[in-house]
């Protein structure tokens, strides 16, 4: 693939400060600049969308195609592209990516309509790594993760999808996903050849699939996650934390489990519990900070009201500081299919999200707190859209405030024409 300079959009960053709850700080600076990157989407859980590295982001996404692909962009703002993959229109495609110690990156991705893919091809878990450091332009051959969890008793064959990849400092990579099961489920590699047999980490209810989010310190993995989808019944938002000998805590300290056995989703931590006031809750994120607090966001809609309301947790000595954000709007299918947000893993004090006003298109903003999400600034990265932004990322390992997100047509998970944008230091000025 040959580099290509990235159009501009019309600036559209502006400062706002709107009393939405409780009191607000005043805003810092606009970030100037937001860059036009390529044609694709993404969803919700898999993660890392974006990664930085040597002064590079890379990015992957599912085009509408349906080809898988991969880009990075350097400090110039100039991208380059690489497909590795065709598995049919499908957003939750898209792969998500890491960079090894010694500079190869590797993306990891799974067909999610298992029709659209040749029957040799499905229920599994694919990667491939680059031959060269940094070099998206020298991807090896396809690889597959040997095995998935087995499909419970009385229940069908799942597929596998959502790939969350973790380096750990130890060297070893370990991987999670929505299994066979359903489950959130995990391999781990030292060397991406041999695998450990998969295993359930979370045991769940079945029949139901549990969504989750991953953050980690390169030694210790945090899960936040659901006990279904808020579709089909009343979730609440647990949390475990995973250490590097596999053993598995709930938020008190309180050994629950290992990664051999799992852990019963009743003894995780409960970040929410449901309550018919409260309404029921989808994760967005999780993540921790210099300061080792976790830190979670999620959306929490009562089953009679019309649109969900951003939350912030953060877990303080013996308990979790559960806070409002602003409200996300009303949402489609239900209403927790919104614009969606995203904590910065390098500072969990600042939330990414995309939200609507009214009738008003989804817009994407920057919301940050200095006192556990009491008070809050927020700067507009987008504003007047024609069509709705969604899904904003900010790349894990970034030093500086960059954001990505996609705009436009998105119909379905199976039927979009959107495009993706970036925005932050580095990129337009």
């Amino acid at each position: 693939m040959t580099s290509s300079s990235l159009r501009r959009q019309t600036p559209a960053a502006v400062v706002v400060a709107v009393a939405l709850i409780g009191a607000l700080v005043p805003a810092p600076p606009a970030r100037a600049g937001t860059e036009r990157i390529t044609g694709g989407a993404w969803s919700y859980f898999g993660d890392p969308r974006a990664v930085y590295a040597h002064g590079r982001t890379f990015v992957g996404w599912a085009s509408s195609g349906g080809f898988v692909q991969v880009g990075s962009i350097d400090k110039n703002g100039r991208v380059r592209r690489a497909t590795l993959d065709f598995m049919g229109s499908d957003d939750h495609n898209a792969p998500s990516v890491i960079v090894r110690p010694d500079g190869r990156i590797v993306a990891f991705y799974a067909p999610h309509e298992n029709y659209l893919v040749a029957p040799s091809r499905r229920y599994r878990m694919f990667f491939r790594v680059t031959r060269r450091r940094y070099d998206i332009r020298s991807w090896g051959p396809v690889h597959t993760v040997p095995g998935n969890t087995a499909a419970l008793p009385g229940q069908p064959q799942r597929g596998a999808n959502y790939p969350n990849p973790v380096q750990m400092k130890n060297g070893q990579v370990w991987l999670f996903w929505r299994g066979g099961s359903w489950w959130p489920s995990f391999s781990s590699t030292t060397d991406l050849q041999h695998w450990k047999q998969p295993r359930n980490v979370v045991r769940g209810i079945a029949g139901e699939r549990p969504y989750v989010k991953y953050g980690s310190d390169g030694k210790n993995v945090y899960m936040a996650f659901t006990e279904a989808h808020p579709n089909k019944r009343h979730t609440s938002i647990y949390f475990l934390r995973i250490a590097q000998d596999g053993t598995i805590y709930d938020d008190r300290g309180k050994r629950v489990g290992d990664v051999t056995h799992g852990a019963d989703y009743r003894r995780a931590g409960v970040v929410y519990r449901y309550s018919p006031i409260g309404g029921d809750a989808w994760i967005m994120d999780v993540a921790i900070g210099p300061d080792r607090v976790p830190t979670v966001v999620y959306v929490r809609k009562p089953r009679h009201q019309h649109q969900s309301l951003y939350r912030y947790a953060r877990w303080e000595v013996d308990h979790w500081a559960d806070r409002p954000i602003v409200p996300a709007g009303k949402g489609r299918g239900g209403g927790f299919y919104i614009g969606g947000a995203t904590l910065d893993h390098e500072d969990p004090s600042v939330v990414y999200l995309s939200r609507r006003e009214g009738h008003a298109r989804a817009e994407v903003e920057i919301w940050r707190t200095s006192d556990g999400g009491r008070t809050w600034s927020t700067t507009a990265l987008t504003h007047g859209s024609k069509t709705n932004n969604w899904r904003p990322v900010s790349p894990r390992n970034d030093p500086s405030n960059r954001v990505l997100w996609f705009n436009g047509r998105y119909d379905s998970f199976l039927d979009f024409g959107t495009t993706i944008f970036a925005a932050g230091d580095g990129l337009g000025g």
